[in-house]
């Protein structure tokens, strides 16, 4: 398990430090990543981690306009979990083009290429999808909390998306992937039963919280300065961390956190 965790790692950190670096903060969307993205994501949900730190470079892809590139990523995705083909819903409003007709024929070609991929990779797990997440009625506990997570930033967009000086493609992208983040949530009161299937479709959205949240101190929302959303963003991050270490149900599986490299708690 050494040599796959340790791929694993390096995909998922691979993917998630090219997205820290093309955001206006840096340090400040891999701080937002750490409470809950890498730790409990990545360090948890393996295979769905690798899935996210291939996703990441391709929604960078889609903010500079390139189709293609973005596909890829999902392809890639695909192969370690066959959920990430839901990121190809979310984007359909993000369909670059710079006029009607170059957006309807990507758009085209969106449809076939992620067909495909769903026919390839999704078709034949949709039984056991549905029986694991929708009849079964898994509970996912803490589900709202993750939910909300998302929320918040994707409200702040809705609300002041002229703030967070996207540009016009990078705007659609993620005011597409803000409103998922709203249908999560809406999904989560109207099918509290199936709070397991909402919770992991969920985790693909978790990117726009570094997207906004790095912006966030240049927003001036509510009159606040710059150091003041700095500082607020800082504090949900540290809340989020010490909400998830002393009352999240597995939590005890990371303190002390056992590795390879020395004794526990080292």
């Amino acid at each position: 398990m050494y040599g796959v965790n340790l791929v694993s790692g390096a995909l998922f950190s691979a993917g998630l430090v090219l997205f820290c670096r093309a955001q206006p903060r840096p340090w400040l969307a891999l701080c937002l990543a750490i409470p809950y993205l890498v730790i409990v994501v990545a360090m948890g949900y393996s295979r769905q981690g690798v899935a996210l730190g291939l996703i990441m470079p391709g929604l960078l892809a889609l903010e500079r306009g390139r189709l293609r590139p973005f596909l890829l990523s999902m392809g890639a995705a695909a192969t370690f979990h066959s959920t990430a083909l839901v990121m190809l819903a979310f984007v359909v409003p993000a369909v670059p083009g710079r006029s009607l007709t170059m957006r309807a024929l990507r758009l085209l070609l969106l449809l076939i290429v992620g067909g495909a991929l769903v026919q390839t990779f999704l078709v034949a797990r949709v039984e056991g999808l549905v029986g694991g997440y929708i009849e079964a009625e898994y509970q996912s506990e803490g589900a709202a909390i993750r939910v909300a997570m998302n929320l918040l930033p994707g409200l702040m967009l809705l609300l002041w998306p002229k703030r967070f000086d996207f540009t016009p493609q990078q705007l659609r992208l993620w005011r597409a992937m803000a409103f998922t983040a709203l249908g999560c949530a809406v999904a989560l009161v109207l099918l509290p039963a199936n709070s397991a299937a909402v919770d992991r479709i969920a985790l693909y959205v978790i990117p726009l919280q570094l997207a906004v949240g790095s912006r966030l101190p240049g927003t001036q929302i509510l009159g606040l300065k710059p150091a003041q959303l700095l500082l607020a963003v800082l504090g949900f991050c540290v809340a989020v961390e010490f909400v998830w270490i002393n009352f999240a149900t597995h939590a005890q599986y990371w303190l002390p956190y056992a590795s390879v490299l020395g004794p526990p708690g080292l």
